[in-house]
C-alpha cells in the first residue's frame, strides 16, 4: 500500500502544525505558572517558609511539573516539593551556580526519583528559572513530565490514533512517542530497505527546521508520509513530527 493512499501529505502537514501549536500552548501555560511564582519570590520580606508555600502551590496547580526545588545563589537548597526530591546527579546544583544562568533554561534529560517508597524513577526535562532577588539571583528547578505534556497535546488537538507521532530535541532525544514498538522496527545495518527506515528520517529531521518524507516501517509491510516541523521554547529545539 503506498503512503499516498493513507494519508494526503497536506492533512498530515496539517495535523504537524496543529500538534506543534498544542504542544507550544501547554508549555506556555506552564511558563506562565512559573512566571508568577517567580513574581512572588522577589518579595525582599519572603520567609523560607513562604518560599516553601511557593514552590508547593506551583507544584500542586501545574500536574506537569512533578518535582520542584529553589535554590539559592550559593547552591543551597532553600525549598523542595515534595520535600524528598533528590537529584540523582550531585554535581548539577555546582554546575548550575557556576554557570551563572540569567535566563529560562531547558537543560538536558536526566532522572530523579523520590527517596525509596515514595515513587518509582522517571525521566523528563529539567527546567531552570533564575529569580533575581536583592539577595542575588536565585534559581526554581523544575522536573516537568515532558512525556505526559506530548501526549496531552495529542489529544488536546484530537490526533488520530493511526498516526505516528513523534516529538524530539535538537539533541535527538525522544521526549514523546505515539507508539513505541514502531519507533524501534529499525533493520540492522547491513538489511536494504526500498525507502529511508524512520533511522535516517530522524537524521533528516534534526537537520532540516521542516519538511516532509517517505519512509518505510521495516517488518510492517507499511510505508508512511511524513512531515515535520520546529518550535524553539527558551534555549531548547523541539521537532515534531507526524506521519500516517
Amino acid at each position: 500500500m503506498s503512503a499516498e493512499t493513507r494519508y494526503d501529505t497536506n492533512s498530515l502537514i496539517s495535523d504537524d502544525i496543529r500538534f506543534r501549536q498544542a504542544v507550544v500552548d501547554r508549555l506556555c501555560d506552564i511558563d506562565e505558572h512559573i512566571s508568577m511564582t517567580s513574581l512572588n519570590l522577589t518579595d525582599s520580606d519572603i520567609t523560607n517558609l513562604t518560599i516553601q508555600s511557593d514552590i508547593k502551590s506551583l507544584v500542586d496547580s501545574e500536574s506537569l511539573i512533578r518535582s520542584a526545588l529553589y535554590i539559592s545563589q550559593n547552591g543551597e537548597i532553600m525549598a523542595a516539593y515534595p520535600e524528598s526530591v533528590i537529584m540523582n546527579n550531585n554535581s548539577f546544583y555546582e554546575d548550575l551556580i557556576n554557570n551563572d544562568i540569567r535566563t529560562p533554561q531547558i537543560v538536558g534529560n536526566t532522572s530523579f526519583e523520590l527517596l525509596p517508597g515514595d515513587s518509582i524513577p522517571f525521566y523528563g526535562k529539567i527546567f531552570i528559572y533564575p529569580v533575581r532577588t536583592t539577595r542575588g539571583i536565585e534559581y526554581m528547578v523544575l522536573f516537568l513530565d515532558t512525556d505526559n505534556l506530548c501526549l496531552q497535546a495529542a489529544k488536546d488537538v484530537g490526533l488520530s490514533p493511526e498516526l505516528f507521532s513523534v516529538v524530539i530535541d535538537k539533541d535527538g532525544t525522544v521526549l514523546w512517542c505515539s507508539d513505541y514498538d514502531e519507533l524501534n522496527s529499525i533493520p540492522p545495518d547491513d538489511v536494504l530497505t526500498e525507502f529511508p527506515t524512520f533511522r535516517e528520517v530522524k537524521e533528516l529531521v534534526l537537520y532540516a527546521w521542516s519538511g516532509r518524507t517517505i519512509y518505510d516501517v521495516w517488518n510492517e509491510g507499511l510505508v508512511r508520509n511524513g512531515a515535520w516541523s520546529s518550535v524553539q521554547f527558551y534555549n531548547q529545539v523541539l521537532k515534531i513530527f507526524v506521519a500516517g
